[in-house]
């Protein structure tokens, strides 16, 4: 056999699996349901009633609301925005309302126990309660006769008290307003409709003078009065020095003087930038024609004679004619190299040398004097004189730049002071104007204050409430059965999910890829049966496999024929588990049963777990000799078998450890030659030999008979072993080359009923 392929983990949820979640977690489910239910059923029953009495309360818009601007003049009429602004008045209101000082007013008057106590809810200030009695023995205990120490805890304990009745009351205050509304809704709950009702009339008083108070003016109408007279006085000393100070600047306006002014200065700008760009151009020229001049001659050639006729050259030339005629001549009688041909040739070089040197025609010239330079030198006097011009003419425009800068600084300065007074007339007749509005609004605020007006209307009193406003005993008792039912589900939904163990076969095959060859379910344990999960029962006709477990096995038996271990040859099967008490015992038991049930083939069962073994228990064997013995020892395998009361099954104890397992490993004793030479004289004799291996994840020598089987079954209890123990065991089989064949899932319990799972 080879490795099966992991597969794919389940994903897809389905009704079933929330059906199986919901009844495996019945009995948790029902005890957080009840648990929750009557502690919210309790829990209402037995809570005091409280009654809630409604106010509600009109923020107009009042001098509270638009104060006078102290920056605008008395002739301008404010403009006043009330979108934010308004919103944060009401929130200021609802603040005032719930201060801390009016709480513990109302504290005061009324006393902590009527806050406090349920017992107290009927009555006034002077109506005692438990926690009045309390307060006053704790009083009594501590009296001023037991020394300061007393005093001071009983000072403290009253103080506590005291906090505490002012926290009820902030928290049973409820103050809201609409997005849209000026109305605040006011509300309190007490222990008494009564005592609600008085509560909060109390506080609608208080918060009425407290409003009064906080908005009071605290403007002195005598001393905006003085203040209002000395700026009257400063602006009329101020307006005199203003009509002085126009009357000697002797102009009509002095923005249009000034205007007058700047133009004149832009003109003789002007004037003098083009001034200078002709007298720097006049200078430039000047330059130009100094330099010219100075490269000029006085005298220039004013006529010259080209191609005269040079009588020299023209003598030479005939000489020249003569001597090579004369050359012809003399070839014509003598040699080349004959003296008289020799010298003439001579006297021709040199004739051709002399014509070299004389020039063929001549060239004869006649001077005058220089016109261009008489021009330029004109030119020059000219420009000179208009250099002269323009640098004088530039003198007189930067005089005349000057005089009207200083009388544009006269106008300027002369403006600024008038300016400057201006402005400190505007400064005192602002601060005039606004001491008078002070006035005045000191005036309407002492008359508002004494006649008690505000912007607060109470358009609703408080109200008398008849029914109880809490507890609501119907909601409560229903959202109890909605926290027990929905709080009881997402429990058992997380219990589910930190739960890693397996619960099916599917999320076996799931994880480790591995096919689940049957499931067994679950039986009761039989009285006495010294292993907890044996699944053989002894009966007056002998051993057999229970019924309701029969079919399971038969599953099981014609898996592994399927995977092909059912075929001629003899085959060894290693039973294994990843912990003790699995029941791999007795599914290796119960599997070589069946696999001999009807037939001729034996099958013998070795027991592989050397520290706990359970075989010789279950059929009433004795423990030695056997494996351990036969693979320390050798000898006969067959002396090792013991029979059982199952047709065609033997087993081989466990044995007993020696000394000699001191010093050798479980492994080492599976990879012994003894071990092979038992296997070889076992498959003589059984077609099947099956091994009740140890803990594959604890012992060694597992995974060597893993290594060494034809085929290895995987035994995994439900609801016992965690996925990640299993995924490691996994590992190893891998690791070794183990031929899984495919799972057994042991102890599987049914939650769902069957009628409901069939409909499913």
């Amino acid at each position: 056999m080879t490795e099966t392929p992991k597969a794919p983990a389940l994903t897809r949820t389905t009704l079933l699996d929330i059906l199986f979640i919901l009844f495996r977690q019945k009995s948790r489910i029902a005890a957080f349901f009840l648990t929750v239910f009557l502690a919210v059923f309790l829990g209402t029953m037995l809570a005091p009633a409280r009654y809630d009495s409604g106010a509600k309360v009109l923020v107009k818009l009042g001098r509270e609301s638009v104060p006078a601007d102290p920056v605008l003049s008395a002739s301008v009429e404010p403009i006043i925005s009330v979108g934010q602004s308004r919103e944060a008045e009401i929130q200021s209101e609802i603040a005032i309302l719930r201060s801390k000082e009016i709480a513990e007013e109302i504290v005061r008057r009324f006393g902590p126990e009527a806050i406090l106590d349920p017992a107290a809810s009927d009555g006034g200030r002077h109506e005692e309660g438990v926690l009045s009695a309390v307060a006053r023995g704790l009083n009594s205990a501590f009296s001023p006769g037991d020394g300061p120490d007393g005093a001071g805890r009983s000072s403290l304990a009253e103080r506590k008290l005291t906090e505490r009745a002012v926290e009820q009351f902030l928290k049973s205050l409820e103050v809201d307003v609409s997005s849209r509304s000026n109305i605040i809704a006011i509300n309190y709950e007490a222990f008494s409709p009564a005592l609600a009702q008085r509560i909060l009339s109390t506080l609608l008083d208080l918060f009425q003078d407290k409003h009064i108070q906080v908005h009071r003016s605290s403007e002195s109408l005598a001393f905006f009065q003085q203040q209002q007279d000395d700026l009257r006085r400063l602006v009329e000393e101020y307006e005199e020095r203003l009509k002085q100070l126009k009357m000697r600047a002797g102009t009509g306006s002095l923005r249009e003087e000034q205007t007058i002014l700047m133009n004149r200065q832009s003109q003789l700008v002007t004037e003098i930038e083009r001034t200078e760009n002709a007298l720097a151009s006049s200078e430039a020229r000047i330059l130009a024609f100094e330099r010219t001049i100075k490269d000029l001659p006085e005298q220039v050639m004013s006529q010259e004679t080209r191609g005269v006729a040079n009588q020299a050259a023209d003598k030479i030339i005939e000489r020249l004619v003569e001597l090579r005629l004369q050359e012809q001549k003399l070839l014509s009688r003598y040699q080349e190299d004959a003296v008289p041909v020799v010298s003439v040739r001579q006297e021709i070089a040199e004739a051709e040398g002399l014509l070299q040197r004389e020039k063929r025609t001549l060239t004869q010239s006649t001077t005058a004097l220089n016109t261009v330079r008489q021009q330029i030198a004109s030119s020059l006097h000219a420009e000179d004189a208009n250099r002269k011009a323009a640098s004088a003419a530039l003198t007189t425009l930067k005089g005349q730049l000057d005089g009207a800068r200083e009388d544009l600084s006269r106008l300027i300065a002369l403006e600024n002071e008038i300016a400057g007074l201006e402005r400190e007339l505007r400064i005192h007749q602002t601060n005039y104007f606004k001491y008078a509005e002070k006035t005045e609004q000191a005036r309407i605020n002492r008359a508002l204050e004494t006649e008690r007006i505000s912007n607060i209307s109470i358009v609703q009193a408080p109200t008398m409430p008849i029914a109880p406003s809490r507890p609501k005993r119907g909601l409560n008792i229903l959202l109890g059965f909605a926290l027990g039912l929905f709080g009881a589900l997402g429990a058992a939904f997380a219990l589910e999910y930190l739960d890693q163990t397996f619960k099916r076969p599917e999320e076996v095959e799931g994880l480790l890829g591995l096919p689940v060859l049957t499931s067994i379910p679950a039986i009761p344990r039989l009285k006495n049966a010294p292993p907890p999960d044996i699944r053989i029962r002894e009966t007056a006709d002998g051993w057999r496999i229970p019924a309701e477990v029969a079919e399971h096995f038969k599953t099981l038996r014609d898996g592994i024929c399927f995977s092909g271990l059912c075929g001629g040859k003899p085959v060894s099967l290693v039973v294994a588990s990843c912990h003790q008490g699995e029941g791999s015992s007795s599914v290796a038991l119960n599997l070589a049963h069946m696999l001999t049930v009807g037939g001729q083939d034996r099958a013998l069962v070795v027991d592989a777990n050397f520290k706990n073994p359970e075989l010789h228990l279950t059929l009433g064997r004795e423990l030695s000799p056997g494996f351990t013995d036969l693979l320390l020892h050798d000898g006969d395998p067959h002396a090792y078998v013991a029979s059982t009361p199952l047709p065609g099954v033997d087993i081989v104890p466990a044995g007993t450890l020696g000394q000699e397992m001191t010093q050798l490993t479980e492994s080492r004793l599976i990879e012994s030659v003894h071990f092979d030479g038992a296997m070889r004289s076992w498959f003589e004799k059984y077609r099947y030999v099956i091994f009740d291996a140890a803990p594959a994840g604890a012992n060694s020598s597992t995974l060597g008979l893993a290594a060494r089987a034809d085929g290895v079954l995987w035994v995994i209890r439900a609801e016992t072993v965690r996925r990640q123990v299993c995924a490691y065991v996994r590992d190893l089989f891998a690791q070794v080359k183990a031929p899984m064949v495919g799972c057994v899932f042991n102890a599987r319990r049914f939650y769902v009923p069957r009628w409901l799972y069939r409909r499913v």
